[in-house]
């Protein structure tokens, strides 16, 4: 199965700055693939946050919250 995976930041104004530049605490990804029985184009859609990995300067490796979204919800986000 061939699948196109894109993925990209969610930039807002509250994003934190560490050493100057902006950390976004959002990310998207879209999973695109033809299905192989029905042949039709199929997505999975997601956004992932690391908010509560980022409370201080250091980064703490752990779960993402991730939850799944619309493909025009990512558009107007980003």
């Amino acid at each position: 199965m061939r699948i196109k995976v894109i993925t990209g930041p969610i930039s807002s104004s509250h994003d934190p700055i560490r050493e100057g530049i902006h950390i976004p605490i959002e990310f998207f990804k879209i999973i695109a693939f033809i299905h192989d029985v029905t042949g039709n184009l199929c997505s999975s859609r997601y956004t992932v946050s690391q908010i509560k990995l980022m409370p201080g300067a250091e980064f703490i490796f752990g779960e993402f919250e991730t939850y799944r979204t619309s493909i025009k919800s990512i558009q107007v986000r980003t």
